[in-house]
């Protein structure tokens, strides 16, 4: 793929800045997770409220689909209407116990999935017969960050919401 992609910080905050979404101080936009839809990449998100210490962590409430290009939403659904995963298994009142990485360990593990994932976006979906070493490399690196920045409790929901790219990348690790 040699197309123009935005950065990543450029398309989260054009999504928190558009006032399309319900995002308030206290909503967290999950990390991306892409997808194809007629040959060309989108990226999905799920969107959540903030914890504080006090308080227990909810499943997300709501997901969305952008265009990487543009950041043009394609697609937003409330989870109490269109849910993404299964509501039997992870009810919409599920509180998550698990608490996140220490502060500097989330923000050092988070750098490190972004410029990871960053790197790995104009290849994303290609055949693995037609990928280098190296990018094979950036993939296996994306997968161990992804494993230290998203929460235990929270990877169903990006495995469901990602579920063709977490097969895509399933590949290169067996």
């Amino acid at each position: 793929m040699d197309k123009k992609y935005l950065e990543m910080d450029v398309l989260s905050d054009r999504i928190r800045k558009s006032g399309i979404l319900p995002i308030t101080t206290r909503t967290m936009v999950s990390a991306w997770m892409p997808s194809m839809l007629r040959g060309e990449l989108v990226e999905s998100a799920f969107l959540y409220y903030a914890q504080t210490p006090a308080e227990a962590m909810r499943r997300p409430y709501a997901w969305f689909t952008v265009d990487s290009r543009t950041g043009a939403l394609i697609r937003f659904e409330y989870c109490v209407i269109q849910d993404f995963t299964d509501t039997e298994k992870y009810p919409l009142d599920m509180k998550l116990e698990s608490k996140p990485l220490p502060l500097k360990e989330r923000i050092s593990a988070g750098k490190a999935f972004k410029a990871a994932y960053e790197a790995s976006r104009p290849f994303l979906f290609m055949r693995p017969e037609e990928l280098t070493a190296e990018q094979i490399a950036v993939l296996s690196q994306l997968k161990e960050t992804m494993g230290k920045t998203i929460q235990p409790e929270l990877m169903p929901f990006y495995q469901a919401l990602g579920q063709e790219f977490m097969n895509w990348l399933d590949e290169f690790s067996r």
